[in-house]
């Protein structure tokens, strides 16, 4: 999804944001401590690999989220957390 440079309303913008089937799902995942795609997949019913990648892809984009590698022996380690800049939860 792309985002407008700007918005006439905070409320078309929440929903360019995290409209859709899943979004809201994802993030309260992240929030809630299921920061990997492999927990993030098994604990979402019914969502495909596909699916999953491409919404954490447009939040990731969107600044929504924030994407990390964790640098250790294979195999890799992805982690995924709010963007504070976003979260009235941020630690």
């Amino acid at each position: 999804m792309k985002l407008k440079k700007q918005y006439d309303c905070n409320l078309v913008m929440m929903n360019d944001l995290i409209g859709g089937k899943w979004k809201l799902r994802i993030l309260w995942h992240i929030m809630n401590g299921d920061n990997r795609f492999s927990m993030l997949e098994k604990t979402i019913d019914s969502i495909t690999p596909k699916v999953l990648m491409s919404q954490l892809n447009e939040m990731e984009e969107s600044g929504l989220i924030l994407k990390h590698v964790l640098v250790s022996t294979p195999p890799k380690v992805v982690v995924y957390e709010i963007n504070p800049e976003y979260s009235v939860y941020a630690k």
